[in-house]
């Protein structure tokens, strides 16, 4: 793993474990229905998580979430 990869892990840690669930899932490109079909939650609870997951990583967007997941390998 190189130095940039690492970073991008770590800039990912600060997620819950079930952000990162569903941040994953966003980078595999699938819907908020289609995230919480597959993780047992509601809608809303999906778009709540995704939410947070923007904000604390300072994304504008799932294309920018999808991004830094795909940079650092774990999608």
């Amino acid at each position: 793993m190189d130095g940039l990869t690492a970073l991008k892990e770590l800039r990912l840690s600060v997620l819950t474990d079930r952000e990162g669930e569903v941040v994953r899932a966003v980078a595999r490109g699938l819907s908020n229905a289609g995230i919480g079909r597959e993780l047992a939650m509601s809608e809303g609870t999906v778009k709540a998580h995704v939410s947070r997951a923007l904000a604390k990583l300072n994304l504008a967007n799932r294309v920018q979430m999808a991004l830094l997941v795909s940079d650092a390998g774990l999608t």
